[in-house]
This record gives structure tokens, C-alpha cells and sequence, in this order.
């Protein structure tokens, strides 16, 4: 578990991750043993919006994103707070994807704070049952983020 000072934000990570901190995008990442696996953070004070933006292109760089056929996205706003909730994938069959993406973006109003949490996971259906828990756990962490309640 990791609260951001500045910020409140808590993040949680699975035990075991290889993590890597960018100082200049302030995003986090952390892999799983085997590489197929990728769960990203990234906190910014002030400048929540734009910061949410980036952190989007940030994961979409280089890939060709599609919604699922039922798409998953959802828009959460209580009060000043607004919390968007996303699921894309890459490659030609939405059943078989080559990639899987699910993330969350966090505005937390009063402060224009962000946070946002992200899972990747490179050819989900060739995850060993080890793997497929992993992915499992990862997605709670995105659930699990947030900002302290006040």
C-alpha cells in the first residue's frame, strides 16, 4: 500500500512486482515475473483533466485500441469528484484479443488531484492459471485506488 502525501491517493500492488517509477511522467509501473502482465499508476497534483488526458494517450501510444462489443466505459460523479472507468482491447477478435486494457481515471474536484490505474495484459488467453490470479489481484489494485475520504 502507498498513500501519496501530497495528494491522498492510495494505490495498492501485488506482492513480488518488478516496479519502475518514470520521474518525468511520474508514472509507475509494475510487471509481472513473466512480463505479460503490466500495472501502471500515475499521480499528478493540480491539472487533474489534462493529466487524465495524458495518461490515456500514455497507455493507447502505439497500439491500436478497440471497445468491446458491449463497450465498457462509465462515468462516476459524486459532488466535485469524477471517476471514469474503461475496457479496450487490441487484435481482430473482441473474443480472442491480443491485448486487454482496463483502467481508471480519478479527479478528485476540489483539488484538481489525479489519479490514474491501469492493468495491460499481453495475450490473456495464453495466461497460465497462476497468471490468470495475478490479473485478478491487479484488477482489484485498479478498483482498490483512490483518494482518502475527507
Amino acid at each position: 500500500m502507498y498513500e501519496d502525501s501530497l495528494t491522498g491517493a492510495t494505490i495498492a500492488l501485488p506482492q513480488g512486482m518488478q516496479t519502475k517509477l518514470d520521474p518525468q511522467t511520474h508514472m509507475l509501473t509494475a510487471k509481472a515475473a513473466a512480463g505479460n502482465l503490466t500495472l501502471s499508476f500515475q499521480i499528478a497534483k493540480k491539472g487533474g483533466k489534462n493529466a487524465s488526458r495524458v495518461f490515456e494517450t500514455g497507455l493507447k501510444k502505439g497500439r491500436s485500441w478497440k471497445n468491446l462489443p458491449v463497450p465498457v466505459e462509465e462515468t462516476i460523479k459524486e459532488e466535485d469528484d469524477i471517476q471514469v472507468e474503461k475496457s479496450l482491447y487490441s487484435g481482430d477478435d473482441p473474443e480472442n484479443p491480443s491485448q486487454t486494457l482496463s483502467y481508471s481515471a480519478t479527479m478528485d474536484g476540489d483539488e484538481e488531484n489525479f489519479l490514474g490505474a491501469a492493468v495491460l495484459a499481453n495475450h490473456p488467453d495464453q495466461l497460465s492459471p497462476g497468471e490468470k490470479r495475478t490479473l485478478l489481484i491487479m484488477e482489484v489494485c485498479v478498483e482498490l485506488a483512490g483518494f482518502r475520504l475527507d
